[in-house]
C-alpha cells in the first residue's frame, strides 16, 4: 500500500516536470514547479541588461505629442504580468495564427492557434480604445516599445539607454 502512495506522489511530480522539460509550452498550470523568473538577468562587471516594454498614448490636449500609459490601469483586470506576451502579439491584432512549439528532444513542428474572427477583432479594438479614452488619451493609436537598459549595480544609475523596438497598433479602423 505504502509503494502506491509512493508512485502516485511520484507521477504527480514527474508529469509536471516532463511536460516543462520536454514541451515547455504545455507546462500545467497551476504547475507544482515553482516560478523561478521568467528570464535570467545579464549582470557583467556590475552592470545589468535589462529590457522593458512601455505603452504609449497621443495626449488628448496636443498633436503628436506621446505620453506613458499607466499599464496596470490600461490593462485591469488582465494581470499586469501578461503586459509583454499581449502587447508583443499586437494584442492579438497582427494577424498571426501561427505559433511555433519548440519540442526540445524530437523536431520543432507548429499548432496553429485560435482563429481569431473579424467580430473578435473589433471587440479588441473597442476594448483598448476605451481603455485609452480612460485614461484621456486619444483612441487613434497605441504605441509599444522596448527598451534596453544598462544599470551600475553599485550607484543604481541608469548607464545606457537605447529602444531596440517600436510598433504603432491602428485602432481606427
Amino acid at each position: 500500500m505504502r509503494l502506491s502512495y509512493t508512485f502516485l506522489l511520484f507521477l504527480l511530480v514527474f508529469v509536471p516536470f516532463a511536460l516543462k522539460t520536454f514541451i515547455p509550452a504545455f507546462e500545467p498550470y497551476p504547475a507544482i514547479i515553482l516560478p523561478s523568473g521568467a528570464s535570467l538577468t545579464n549582470v557583467e562587471d556590475g552592470i545589468i541588461q535589462i529590457e522593458s516594454l512601455t505603452m504609449w498614448a497621443e495626449s488628448i490636449d496636443s498633436d503628436n505629442e506621446w505620453e506613458a500609459i499607466d499599464i496596470a490601469a490600461f490593462l485591469d483586470p488582465v494581470p499586469v504580468h501578461y503586459v509583454y506576451a499581449l502587447a508583443t502579439n499586437q494584442f492579438g491584432l497582427n494577424g498571426n495564427n501561427v505559433r511555433e512549439i519548440r519540442v526540445r528532444l524530437f523536431p520543432d513542428f507548429t499548432l496553429p492557434s485560435k482563429t481569431i474572427t473579424k467580430q473578435q477583432e473589433k471587440k479588441t479594438r473597442e476594448w483598448l480604445k476605451q481603455k485609452l479614452a480612460d485614461q484621456n488619451f486619444k483612441t487613434q493609436n497605441l504605441r509599444i516599445t522596448i527598451s534596453k537598459k544598462a544599470i551600475d549595480t553599485s550607484t543604481n544609475r541608469i548607464l545606457s539607454e537605447e529602444e531596440i523596438h517600436e510598433q504603432i497598433i491602428r485602432l481606427a479602423e
